[in-house]
C-alpha cells in the first residue's frame, strides 16, 4: 500500500486524484485549507483516508500535515 499526499484535495484535480488513489486500495492524506471541506469532499472516510489542514504559504502548516503523512505511512508500514 502506498500512501499518496495531495494538496488541494477539496475540489477539482486534487479531489479526482484523491478519489481515484483511494479507489485503487492506497491510502491518501489529503490537504486544504478547512479539513472538514475535504472530509465533505471525500465523504465517509475510513482508516486510509487522512484529512488534513494545510496552508502552502504557512512553514509550520506545512510541517504539521507533512509529519501526520509521516505517522499514518509508518502505521501502515509494520
Amino acid at each position: 500500500m502506498k500512501t499518496w499526499f495531495i494538496i488541494g484535495a477539496s475540489r477539482g484535480l486534487g479531489l479526482e486524484i484523491a478519489r481515484a488513489v483511494f479507489a485503487a486500495g492506497d491510502q491518501v492524506v489529503a490537504s486544504g485549507r478547512d479539513p472538514e471541506k475535504v472530509k465533505a469532499a471525500l465523504g465517509s472516510a475510513d482508516n486510509r483516508v487522512l484529512a488534513v489542514e494545510l496552508d502552502v504559504t504557512d512553514t509550520s502548516s506545512i510541517k504539521s500535515a507533512v509529519h501526520a503523512a509521516v505517522q499514518l505511512s509508518l502505521q501502515f508500514a509494520v
